[in-house]
């Protein structure tokens, strides 16, 4: 079962091209035990500059991450647990420290849009 602060491979929809899948890191930050739900932030090597939508991963490595990565914070997706395929690691104490802070910031100014 997916645990909080996890990442995991998941099968992830371009944003562009909903047909399309691409296999991608994704971090879990909600799981639903009852459903078998998890609701999960796509994880990129490729920083968009905007700093209000992303998160930098400091410690990337300790993650089990191959490169240096950026949490999407506003590219969540939920899945079935069981459509998670591999886990890579789990999100370094010190960034998970930031993550939630960063996705409640993230929600408050979209809200206020």
């Amino acid at each position: 079962m997916a645990k909080l602060g996890e990442v995991w491979w998941a099968p992830f929809d371009f944003s562009d091209k909903p047909w399309n899948r691409k296999r991608r890191p994704v971090v879990v930050i909600d799981v639903d035990v009852n459903s078998c739900l998890c609701t999960t932030v796509m994880v990129t090597s490729k920083s968009n500059h905007n700093y209000d939508e992303e998160m930098v991963v400091v410690y990337w490595q300790n993650a089990g991450l191959s490169r240096p990565s950026y949490i999407r914070l506003g590219r969540k997706q939920v899945f079935l647990v069981d459509d998670l395929y591999k886990r890579i690691g789990v999100l370094d104490g010190r960034d998970q420290f930031n993550l939630w802070p960063a996705i409640e910031n993230y929600q408050n100014k979209k809200r206020q849009r």
